[in-house]
């Protein structure tokens, strides 16, 4: 038994947030951000994680056409959810009539996706269940410190979710998993965890905090490692592949990983643009706008990968599905 990607659907907050107005009142020129991210805007939701990830479900179910109870398994993906008990999973499950399916929540922060993605392959081909709905969301927007422009500009909102079917024929291809625990401190919370938030004098609310240089040099040289692995895996060529959809963490990552890897050939994903950095919901949601914006064709090949804090990353290669939504909401 293979497993295919049936559908895939991004939603995306209806605010949407200026460089200009991020930099006002800091004396930086207008270009200041964009120069070094490629970030142009980025869209904030005042709807809480488990509200986006509901709404994102949801919009699946609607897409795929597919009964709510035939689904046998949930998984939420997400780094930005404010409380760690229960899982968001059951009550996405609850949210959209799933009412047989099981239900846990995957921690990968930015790589998220394409981990709870193989996670869902792996289920179905192991003959675990039959449909698997993967939802990630993301409300970066209440973790960042406002005055750290090197981080705050850079992440956004956003919520996405796929839905991974049993098939005759393989339309996900096993995924290349890597993970450098040496390297956890070039992104993560500051401070580390609630408890320490609650004992530091006065209280302080964490934030995330990132080495951007070190990121970037972590990136390029362990990515195209992590391609070359995905495609052994998928059995193809650099040049079967027609798009790539990296994690849009930065638009000279993105740029340099296409390059170095040998993917520039393919069309690259750029929603960094205009979206930000939406950690594990950027990937759904740069595939669906590609989709919706008609500069990807349900049935072309393409290679995702996510990479992002502890450090993490996974990479494998899709069909694109014939199912697909774009929304704004909230």
């Amino acid at each position: 038994m293979s497993a295919l990607l049936h559908t895939i659907v991004g939603t995306r907050p209806i605010r949407r947030v200026t460089n200009e107005e991020l930099l006002d009142g800091t004396g930086l020129p207008p270009g200041w951000i964009e120069q070094r991210t490629g970030i142009v805007s980025r869209f904030t939701s005042e709807r809480s994680v488990d509200v986006m990830a509901k709404e994102a479900a949801a919009l699946a179910i609607t897409t795929s056409g597919l009964d709510p109870r035939d689904i046998d398994q949930v998984i939420v993906v997400t780094e930005s959810s404010v409380y760690q008990s229960p899982p968001l999973a059951p009550q996405v499950a609850a949210s959209i009539g799933a009412t047989r399916a099981g239900g846990f929540d995957l921690v990968a922060a930015c790589a998220g996706f394409t981990y709870g993605l193989g996670v869902a392959r792996d289920l179905v081909v192991a003959g675990s269940a039959r449909v698997v709905l993967v939802v990630a969301a993301e409300q970066m927007s209440i973790w960042l410190d406002r005055q750290d422009l090197m981080t705050a500009p850079v992440f956004g909102d956003g919520a996405g979710a796929a839905i991974v079917v049993e098939a005759a024929e393989p339309g996900i291809w096993p995924a290349a998993s890597i993970a450098d625990g040496d390297r956890h401190g070039l992104i993560g919370m500051s401070p580390a965890g609630w408890r320490r938030a609650f004992e530091s004098d006065p209280p302080a609310w964490p934030v995330v905090r990132m080495d951007g240089p070190a990121v970037y040099r972590w990136v390029i040289v362990n990515g195209p490692r992590l391609v070359d692995r995905a495609l052994e895996l998928a059995e193809c060529a650099r040049t079967d592949v027609e798009l790539f959809v990296p994690h849009q963490a930065n638009l000279r990552i993105t740029q340099e990983l296409a390059k170095r890897a040998g993917l520039d050939g393919a069309v690259v994903a750029d929603d960094i643009r205009t979206s930000g950095n939406t950690s594990s919901a950027s990937i759904p949601l740069a595939l669906a706008g590609m989709l919706d914006r008609g500069e990807a064709a349900p049935g072309q090949l393409a290679l995702c990968m996510g990479f992002g804090a502890g450090m993490t990353a996974s990479a494998q290669v899709i069909r694109v599905p014939q199912r697909f939504a774009f929304a704004q909401q909230g």
